[in-house]
């Protein structure tokens, strides 16, 4: 009797096996006839979209001036002279290449809502109302400093709205 046991669960392990292989089988067919189909309709909806926007696509060149001309910033020799712009106002401004990579950041008449953000103590008073601007980290060209004293400025002008 326990060899007739054993013969059967051996039997009934074996055809398990080979019911399992052939679902297996059955359940990969299914699933690359979906993918097949899925990825068709997918290659349709993309391709018809690609061409709506082919169609209407215009080629846009970067603009690669550096930021200092492109806001009208004046050069001559080792000073630019123009405005920090923001949508609160224009502020004037003066920046002076110096040697070993050094950069001096001048800013005339700041608004004096400045006097309430963070980075205040960074504009240091010079003589009439030129303030010299000192960053924690240089600012490595013009743009970088242009682009930063402009976000200053904005923000002073948001914190006192914000008021």
């Amino acid at each position: 009797m326990g060899m007739f046991l054993l013969k059967l669960l051996s039997w009934t392990l074996e055809a398990l096996v080979v019911i399992l292989s052939i679902l297996l089988k059955i359940f990969t067919f299914f699933k690359n006839v979906v993918k097949e189909k899925v990825s068709s309709s997918k290659k349709n909806v993309v391709k018809k979209d690609y061409d709506k926007t082919l169609k209407s696509q215009k080629t846009v060149k970067r603009n690669i001036a550096p930021l200092w001309k492109e806001r009208k910033w004046n050069k001559a020799g080792n000073t630019y002279n123009g405005f920090y712009r923001t949508q609160y106002g224009s502020y004037k401004g003066k920046i002076i290449e110096r040697y070993q990579g050094l950069i001096q950041f001048y800013i005339f008449n700041p608004p004096k809502c400045l006097a309430q953000h963070s980075h205040f103590a960074c504009f240091i008073p010079k003589e009439g109302k030129k303030y010299e601007i000192h960053f924690s980290t240089m600012a490595k060209t013009a743009d970088e400093g242009i682009l930063a004293i402009e976000k200053i400025l904005t923000e002073a002008h948001q914190l006192l709205q914000k008021r």
